[in-house]
This record gives C-alpha cells, structure tokens and sequence, in this order.
C-alpha cells in the first residue's frame, strides 16, 4: 500500500551524486517524484493534497530566488504549512537566505544521510496516519449498518375505551376521511457568489492577451492567483511563452478588473 508521497523539486536532476540519493529514496518510499521546474513540481504537490495523500517536500537549495519564489507560493497561495526540507549538497560557503525566516517549519541541512533518515521518519509517520484514517472509515461504516433497535411496546395502564369503535363506525358512516399531511421541506437559498477582487496597485501596462483569454475561457472568471495563469499560459501553445514572473506581474495588475 501507498504511505506518503515524497515531491522532490531538484534542478540538477542529471548529477551523478543526486541520483544515487534518488535510489535512496526510493528504497525508502515508493512514491518518489523529482522535478526540475517549480511549476511542474506545484502541480504534482496539489494533485496528491487533493486525494488526501501526505505529502513530504524537499528542496535541492541551489537557486535561492527559485527557492523563495516555490516556499512563497506553497505557504502564502496553496496554504500548505507541512514541513519543508531544504538540501543543499553542492554549494560552497553560505547559503545566503534572509527570507528563511519569514517562514516557519522549514529544515536546512547539508547531509545526504540525514535526507534519508528524515524521509524514512515521514514514511512511519504517514503510515501511522493512513492506517488511523482507514479505521476512523471503518468505524463509521460498522455504525451504518446496525440495525435500528425496535422499541418495546408498552402495556396500557388504564382500561381499554370501549367507545373508540362505535366513534369509527361513526365517522365511516358519515362519509369523513381525514387525508395524511405532507410536510413540505424549506427551500434552500441559492449560494452566495463570490465576492469579485478589487484591485490593488497600478494597473498592468504590458500585452493583456493571456488575461483576456483566461477570461474568455472560464465564463468571465479571473484566475485565483498567478500559478493558475501561468499554467494555463503554458499548456496554450498559441499564446506567449512567459516566465513565472512575468505571469505574477500580470496578475496583480489586471486583479480585479475584469476584462481588458
């Protein structure tokens, strides 16, 4: 069975010393991904959060911008507070990094063996986890299927009315049915929409096309934050190839103003 699932966003995928560790890991966790870019490394993240997968990330530290930049959007976009494990086994000196501190549960190490260990930790852990949900559903299911306990019937104190039948008779014979009652249930309000964004800070000045086609294509919807439209950007081959910056600077500019 599946126990976690590790996401490793590493740029030098094709170094000797990083795919020994990668057999490593493997021999560790069977779900082991590596990725070279962010984005693709973000999309595999989500996928596993949405099927409710624990999920292990580790960062080959080698571009702190990158780096920044993929810790921003996972904390401040997607929301995602596990712990994050940075590996930095080829730069020399001080990895020169102020912004780790804006961030909490965050791991920096230098140690190939120490990986290893801290992916055989979240693999226990996750495991525990699963197994606890299994039960948990387990529980539940056993709950469903008792049966509903039958009611005794209580034994009437007084004596029995004699006079209940000849008042039937009564009511038959004058022709009065009495017709059961339906109970009608309340309507349910329609959802709430969503509040529209207002936009914050000056507006975009570069080439809008990507937006508008964003627009154009999800029913006038903007897209929720700028990982989404580069996203998209980049699985339209019509449209221009633009950075994760580029998508970011368009993002704030045209939130909130619909179509321009």
């Amino acid at each position: 069975p599946m126990y976690g699932s590790v996401i490793w966003r590493n740029h030098d995928a094709k170094d000797v010393d990083n795919k020994l560790i990668f057999r490593q890991m493997k021999n560790v966790l069977q779900d082991v991904q590596q990725f070279t870019d962010n984005t693709q490394a973000l999309e595999a993240l989500s996928s596993r959060l949405r099927d409710g997968q624990p999920v292990l990330l580790i960062v080959n530290s080698q571009n702190e911008a990158d780096d920044h930049e993929l810790i921003r959007v996972l904390r401040q976009n997607l929301k995602f507070e596990e712990e994050i494990l940075l590996f930095n086994n080829k730069q020399d000196g001080v990895y020169r990094a102020p912004w780790l501190t804006t961030f909490s549960n965050i791991k920096f190490t230098r140690s190939q063996e120490e990986v290893v260990k801290h992916i055989d930790r979240f693999a226990q852990t996750a495991k525990m986890l699963v197994k606890k949900r299994k039960k948990k559903k387990k529980v539940k299911s056993d709950h469903r299927r008792e049966p509903p306990k039958k009611q005794e019937q209580e034994t009437p104190s007084e004596p029995r009315n004699t006079s209940a039948p000849i008042t039937k008779a009564k009511t038959f014979n004058q022709g009065v049915a009495t017709m059961p009652t339906t109970k009608i249930p309340p309507s349910v309000p329609p959802p709430k929409p969503k509040p529209k964004p207002k936009p914050t800070g000056p507006a975009y000045t570069g080439d809008p096309t990507i937006w508008n086609r964003f627009i154009d294509g999800h029913n006038g919807a903007e897209p929720e934050n700028e990982w989404i439209l580069h996203k998209f950007a980049k699985t339209n081959k019509d449209l221009p190839t633009i950075s994760f910056k580029q998508a970011r600077e368009m993002y704030k500019g045209c939130r909130g103003r619909g179509k321009l």
